[in-house]
């Protein structure tokens, strides 16, 4: 872990002063600080010097930014990490003290950190035209308006109304079976790959042929338990239909045609 200041007074600061830096800390760091410099590389919308440099440093060092993509101040407030998976980490913003700059906060976890998917009302599949009709049934243009609190009753029947529509007009998402085991699983996989790739080293290969194994197992065992949980009804068909062939096989009056 790293503090860093770059006071704006340093104008000539170059990409080696930054790569002097990392080279200083180690094969696995975060460096978080106010770097007063501009790049789109951390969410900024404009470019400096000195972001052009650190962003060169960046890239020639394969490390990445951490930021919250939400300005902070220029945007300069944000962190810099190497060696350490992103997947292992969280940024996000804190608003609650009162200085003109906003805190990054950067969460590293031992395990793989998931991150929620962000709540739609409407998807690529939605039927607008659905959208359309249930707008044109449910919206009343004679209500009345007069008073603040018909105003607040108003927006709060028109807002449900949009979200119900909204609903009506969008199929539901089918459901994700990838566990959180099978994740970790793939992560172990793709690291174990890289590691094969450039060692060339047999017992490389023998672990990631188990992870492959293991993941493949587990998949399946996924897709099991969807089946089994999603289609019961198709189950009973399937059971029925085989018993009911089963009796007919054995029914003492069966003839055969020719």
């Amino acid at each position: 872990m790293s503090a860093i200041y770059c006071p704006p007074r340093y104008h000539n600061i170059k990409q080696k002063d930054f790569l002097d830096y990392f080279q200083t800390l180690g094969p696995k760091y975060i460096i978080g600080g106010d770097f007063i410099c501009k790049h789109p590389l951390w969410g900024s919308r404009l470019t400096t010097n000195r972001g052009r440099e650190l962003a060169k440093a960046i890239h020639a060092t394969n490390c990445f930014p951490l930021s919250t993509g939400t300005p902070t101040y220029w945007p300069a407030d944000f962190c810099i990490t190497h060696g350490i998976s992103k997947s292992y980490m969280e940024v996000e913003p804190n608003y609650d003290l009162s200085s003109d700059h906003t805190p990054v906060i950067v969460t590293l976890s031992t395990t793989v950190i998931t991150v929620p998917k962000t709540l739609k009302l409407h998807t690529a599949k939605t039927n607008w035209q659905t959208y359309r009709n249930v707008l044109d049934t449910r919206i009343q243009l004679n209500i009345s308006l007069k008073t603040p609190e018909k105003v607040d009753v108003g927006i709060d029947e028109l807002t449900t109304i949009l979200q119900e529509a909204a609903r009506q007009a969008t199929p539901s998402p089918r459901t994700n079976n990838i566990t959180f085991d099978i994740k970790n699983i793939i992560l172990k996989k793709r690291n174990v790959r890289k590691k094969w790739h450039r060692s060339h080293s047999p017992l490389d290969k023998t672990l990631f042929n188990q992870l492959s194994t293991r993941l493949k197992k587990k998949l399946k065992e996924a897709q099991n338990t969807s089946f089994l949980t999603t289609c019961p009804v198709l189950l009973d068909m399937i059971i029925l239909s085989g018993d009911q062939s089963k009796r007919l096989r054995n029914h003492p009056g069966k003839s055969s045609h020719s």
